[in-house]
């Protein structure tokens, strides 16, 4: 793993995080659990692939940045998608840099979701998604399903039982700030994993989905293998992945020393990885960021209640 850690990130910031009441090891499951059902709900509804999908919420989220922290902003807009007006195009040079994406990969996915209609380019030659490509009613149930399960995550980081109460859905102002906050949590969570496990991004996705699998196996999940694997099908599955190009995937992985085949024929982690001395570094990178997002809904008006 590569993984930058900026100074120690996972010791000494993981301390100055928004304390939850549960575990690091379920912290990160949960974090797993949430990031890949949201780039499966994307990805459905604007039917991309998932690098696509990366670089249309990441030019959504680069040309709205400035409402996601500005509550004044976001409450005077109101709870509909901002005007184009207010977007601030993004290049796409940022986009390939900030992603770990090669100029041509970004520029040829780009390119496909501009002859889509989801993403234009601006005056100044900048990216932007515009506001009708949000109206329609995919976008608006991308939206409600995107509170429903980000509320259950937020229950679930918190301890609280992720499906107690039922109550209507949230003012669209409140909605559409929940969609920010995730969606910015989304992309950190992507690029730090990308920095510590490839600069491939689905080689990046087919690792969390290994790794999730793998968890949910293990004895502190109430599983019985104390070395647990996941298949090459599993992880295809959870991605929406061809097999062919999961298992592709997964040979890189193995050439990095990330995973490795098991006696069953299926894949395992490592032996090596849990003593990595970056992996903590990592592991504490995604609980600050979750820790963070955990705040940031709290602020935003989030509670305990589950709504459908």
């Amino acid at each position: 793993m590569r993984y930058d850690a900026g100074g120690g990130e996972g010791g000494a910031a993981r301390k100055q995080a928004l304390s939850l009441p549960i575990g690091d090891f379920e912290i990160a499951r949960l974090a797993r659990e949430f990031v890949l059902d949201c780039v499966n709900l994307v990805a459905g509804a604007i039917d991309a692939d998932h690098v696509s999908t990366l670089l249309f919420m990441a030019t959504l989220h680069a040309n709205i940045r400035h409402i996601t922290h500005d509550p004044e902003l976001a409450e005077r807009l109101g709870g509909g998608a901002p005007p184009d007006s207010e977007r601030r195009p993004v290049s796409l040079y940022s986009l390939a840099r900030t992603y770990h994406l090669s100029y041509e990969t970004a520029r040829r996915h780009l390119h496909k979701l501009i002859d889509s209609g989801l993403v234009e380019r601006a005056q100044d030659q900048g990216l932007i998604v515009p506001t009708r490509a949000l109206l329609g009613p995919e976008v608006s149930e991308v939206v409600n399903r995107n509170e429903l399960r980000t509320r259950r995550f937020f229950r679930q980081l918190n301890g609280a039982d992720a499906e107690s109460k039922v109550l209507p859905l949230s003012t669209g102002t409140m909605r559409r700030q929940i969609s920010r906050l995730t969606t910015e949590y989304f992309l950190t969570f992507l690029r730090i994993s990308s920095e510590a496990v490839s600069h491939d991004l689905v080689t990046t996705l087919v690792f969390l989905a290994l790794l999730q699998a793998i968890t949910e196996q293990h004895p502190v999940m109430g599983g019985t293998n104390p070395f647990p694997t996941a298949s090459v099908f599993a992880a295809a599955r959870q991605l929406n992945l061809p097999y062919e190009t999961t298992r592709r995937h997964v040979a890189k992985l193995i050439a990095a020393g990330l995973c490795a085949k098991a006696p069953d024929g299926k894949i395992r982690l490592s032996n090596d990885l849990k003593t990595h001395p970056q992996s903590d570094d990592y592991l504490g990178a995604t609980i600050v960021e979750t820790c963070r997002l955990a705040d940031n809904l709290t602020q935003a008006g989030m509670d305990l209640e589950l709504r459908v």
